[in-house]
């Protein structure tokens, strides 16, 4: 964490850093080009006979880009513009390779008349999306620095990571509020527009040469606007190529961009300067009217209107052919001949690999992060323990001081293992369950922009709960062990959290798998009830073969309730000594566990053993489930 401190003893020493080299720079100049750029969705026919099955030949092609063109180069700041659904954002997505795998997508892309590899796109550009998250408990400086550390080299020093932190920060105007948190709808922060600058510096941290802005504006008036653009236009012109994706501009900030690719229906009616695209649409029959917006004046003339479908259709259609008569059209495919006729090779370094942290750092950052936001959202955390240790003195005082008294025995400390065990079990399962989806929007992003593989990030969650759990367990334990009056011997305390801990373990794991596989908080949220309903009824209070059919063996033997019930009654009531009053007891507790159909030598094998490779299991799942989900 980049103290305040260090900031401000940096503050003094940024300027002077640009002559060791430590200045952020763009590795390598971009001319991004794109020819007869094609993307199609398919969706099948929507009548269909029951028995009929679907092949190719059912499925309805959608024309989302249609054959377009266009050329930026460095120093270029360009403006995508169109009404809305003309492909703005699929353009931009499909030239920073971000469109999802099941569009089709065909025609040539190319970063200085090569075709990069569509995983190296990542490494040459940044992207900036409409709804950039942050963890709202991070500073600003928090949040660049947390970059730094992942993506510029491991070799650099730390110190002169916090020197370019602090000039990416100083690029975009935000040293000033470097130490503000970033905040969300509950936590006062910075303003959007703020956010909006935040979300390009942590991709000019690394020296991005190339970026994609989707809507940078949306969400801010007119003034944080025109801040935003005017920080784009002076990158563009230190060298670097800018495309944006932006819903009707003011005349003052269209007068910012070099060139404007105007969309329709997914076809080119214009690319070239913001001057060229008044003379083209002059030319065309549709001027722009005096003292009108230009902005608005493209995107009204080429909007389909509901109540005029045909005429509007037909008048975007003569504007389209008009441009691919036109000299702009020429100029563009001029361009792309010329460029990818004398290609420039990209810097090797600029291409085959992002300078990642290694795993361990990524582990370390991921880990500092989730104790820190911990830390700052004391709520949470104190309000889950204050629940957990009032459910567990409830709990005990009800079952106070339970006795050994041989009628009893059974019934009372049968059931308060079993309550105590569903208790462990059920809160650890709901609670893991919401964690990964309610962070899904910064984890998509932060992988999307290479910063940590899905697997440190999870290593990180899981050393995070534990962290927690570990110490909190141990508390609500002694609390309630001694007050039900369970069997008074450390080993069998400590038996029994040992037991606990690996049921914690397990339902964790569950969770974490049904949050994945779910995605959404609210249907995350739901799953674990019914979930874990038929593991409850199999969890072993009742005799194991009374009323359990074949068919509910495999819920049974996986059933991480049952193997942690049996540990701790094992626990409890082997070669216990049982309460006959006056009289002498013909049996003890190992008597009562075998009328219940548990073995009194499972303590160890196989109940631990089978909850541990069960929750294993869940977490392996997890990893492998989750890289799938955060890429799509």
């Amino acid at each position: 964490m980049v103290s305040e401190e260090s900031f401000n003893l940096h503050q003094t020493e940024v300027n002077s850093s640009t002559e060791k080299g430590i200045t952020i720079s763009h590795p390598s100049e971009i001319h991004l080009t794109w020819q007869n750029l094609t993307v199609l969705s398919t969706s099948p026919v929507p009548i269909q006979s029951c028995c009929a099955r679907g092949n190719e030949s059912d499925l309805i092609p959608n024309i989302l880009l249609n054959e377009v063109s266009g050329v930026a180069r460095p120093g270029d700041f360009v403006a995508i513009l169109g009404a809305s659904g003309s492909g703005k954002t699929t353009l931009l997505n499909a030239l920073a390779s971000r469109l999802p795998r099941k569009l089709e997508v065909s025609g040539d892309v190319k970063f200085n008349g090569l075709t990069i590899p569509e995983d190296k796109i990542k490494d040459l550009s940044g992207y900036v999306g409409q709804d950039d998250t942050f963890v709202a408990s991070m500073t600003v400086c928090e949040v660049i620095f947390f970059y730094a550390s992942l993506k510029l080299d491991p070799l650099i020093p730390r110190k002169e990571k916090e020197l370019m932190a602090l000039e990416a920060l100083q690029k975009v105007g935000l040293s000033k509020i470097k130490n503000s948190f970033v905040g969300d709808v509950d936590r006062p922060g910075i303003s959007g527009g703020e956010k909006k600058r935040l979300a390009v510096a942590t991709q000019l941290i690394f020296g991005a040469s190339l970026l994609f802005l989707d809507e940078v504006t949306s969400g801010l008036d007119s003034f944080m606007a025109e801040s935003v653009i005017k920080i784009m236009k002076d990158l563009a012109e230190s060298g670097c190529t800018i495309l944006c994706t932006i819903h009707q501009p003011s005349s003052v900030l269209y007068d910012f961009f070099d060139k404007v690719c105007l969309l329709s229906e997914g076809k080119i009616a214009f690319f070239g300067s913001h001057t060229d695209a008044l003379t083209h649409f002059e030319e065309a029959g549709y001027s722009c009217p005096p003292y009108h917006c230009p902005a608005d004046h493209f995107i009204y003339t080429l909007a389909i209107k509901s109540d005029d479908e045909v005429k509007c259709r037909e008048r975007c259609a003569d504007i389209v052919q008009s441009y691919e008569r036109s000299k702009f059209y020429k100029k563009v495919i001029t361009d792309i001949e010329s460029i990818s006729k004398y290609p420039n090779n990209i810097n090797n370094k600029d291409v085959t690999t992002t300078h990642k942290a290694t795993t361990w750092g990524q582990f370390s950052e991921n880990l500092c992060r989730s104790v820190r936001e911990m830390k700052r959202n004391p709520k949470y955390a104190r309000g889950r323990f204050i629940s957990d240790i009032l459910a567990i003195v409830f709990l005990g005082f009800f079952y106070f001081n339970t006795s050994n008294n041989i009628d009893t025995v059974k019934v009372d400390k049968g059931g308060v293992i079993f309550i105590l065990v569903l208790v462990y079990a059920v809160r650890s399962i709901g609670c893991s369950a919401l964690k990964i989806p309610l962070e899904f929007p910064v984890i998509r992003r932060e992988y999307k922009n290479g910063l940590y593989s899905t697997l440190s990030y999870f290593l990180s969650v899981v050393f995070c709960e534990y962290l927690f759990v570990i110490p909190s367990l141990l508390v609500e334990l002694a609390i309630f062990y001694f007050v039900v009056g369970l069997r008074a011997d450390l080993q069998a305390f400590f038996t029994a959290y040992a037991c606990l801990l690996l049921l914690t373990w397990t339902s964790n794991g569950i969770g974490w798998l049904i949050g994945v596989a779910a995605e959404n908080p609210k249907v995350a949220g739901a799953i674990p009830a019914a979930f874990t309903a038929p593991f409850i009824y199999l969890g072993g209070f009742l005799k194991d073969d009374d009323g359990v059919g074949v068919h509910l063996f495999v819920f049974k033997y996986l059933s991480w309730i049952r193997y942690g019930y049996h540990t701790l009654m094992v626990n409890e009531f082997k070669d216990l000594t049982l309460d006959c009053g006056d009289e002498e007891c013909p049996y003890n507790g190992t008597t009562v566990l075998l009328e219940m159909g548990i073995n009194p030598s499972e303590v160890w094998w196989p109940n631990m053993v089978c909850n541990f490779v069960i929750g294993l299991g869940c977490n392996l799942l997890t990893c492998l489930l989750l890289p799938y989900k955060t890429a799509r």
